[in-house]
């Protein structure tokens, strides 16, 4: 599904990607080493979603990752901004394949199993990337 939005990006960084059996992490990124370690064992769709928002640390975060590490809210800023990035990608894959008087954001919600505590930010990248559509007060609504 984003096997070449992830390898262009990677490539683009630099980073690589290894495939482990992690128990406690869906991915994670190494900043000295320049990694991007994911869990073998999540659903292919799953592991794409942990890569794309770990190379989102990656582009946004590099030099950053001690402030990471050592304030609380470092940490969630950068987790955040991490989970918008990828919230805008899961978007722009949605309408592609998606006419606008058929887009709901309940339904990409679901579709990209997305927690609800991100509802703001889809709503958001949806009424932006639909806007003119007559469905873009439905994503609001």
């Amino acid at each position: 599904m984003f096997d070449g939005y992830i390898k262009k990006i990677s490539s683009d960084l630099n980073v690589k990607i290894a495939y482990l059996d992690l128990t406690e992490d869906d991915a994670h990124y190494l900043p000295t080493l320049d990694i991007i370690v994911v869990n073998q064992n999540l659903s292919e769709f799953e592991q794409q979603k942990a890569i794309i928002h770990e190379l989102a640390h990656v582009a946004l975060h590099k030099n950053e990752h001690k402030l990471y590490m050592v304030t609380s809210r470092m940490h969630r800023r950068m987790e955040n901004e991490a989970n918008n990035c990828l919230i805008e990608q899961l978007v722009y894959h949605y309408k592609e394949y998606t006419e606008p008087e058929n887009a709901n954001w309940i339904d990409f919600m679901e579709r990209y199993d997305v927690d609800h505590e991100h509802e703001f930010i889809v709503k958001e990248v949806m009424t932006s990337a639909y806007y003119g559509s007559e469905q873009f007060r439905s994503f609001v609504d």
